[in-house]
């Protein structure tokens, strides 16, 4: 399988110089990337690797992004998210500015370009079949 979806030659010189381990990096980066693209649909060979270059591509600049998002953030975990309030059925608990519900922390761990690389790839079908 192709994984990780970028490699250390990809990487500028300024986002490796914010991680101990990049091909670490690399590989979570990855992971968030496959996660993000797991209702999306396109073809694979027998590797499992994205057959049109346009897909691949995509997917290595997604990986990139989320990578420099995190070295912006310097929070690649997404436990800055987490920081904050929180609520257990009527009751709030304020705390500063973090997300309070479980989908905006989930969606503050993704650089927002991700989205936007991998959704305007013509060749990734994002449309739900039954």
């Amino acid at each position: 399988m192709w994984f990780p979806f970028a490699t250390e030659a990809d990487v500028p010189d300024a986002v490796a110089d914010e991680f101990v381990d990049v091909q670490a990096a690399l590989s979570e980066a990855s992971a968030r990337i496959r996660a993000a693209l797991k209702t999306a649909r396109f073809e694979v060979d027998s590797e499992m690797s994205p057959t049109d270059p346009a897909v691949a591509d995509a997917i290595r600049q997604a990986t990139l992004a989320q990578l420099a998002f995190w070295a912006d953030t310097g929070d690649s975990t997404g436990a800055g998210a987490q920081l904050g309030g929180g609520s257990i059925l009527s009751v709030s608990l304020p705390g500063g500015s973090g997300a309070v519900d479980a989908r905006t922390k989930q969606e503050a761990r993704e650089a927002p370009a991700v989205d936007d690389i991998l959704r305007s790839c013509p060749g990734i079908d994002w449309a739900v079949q039954y």
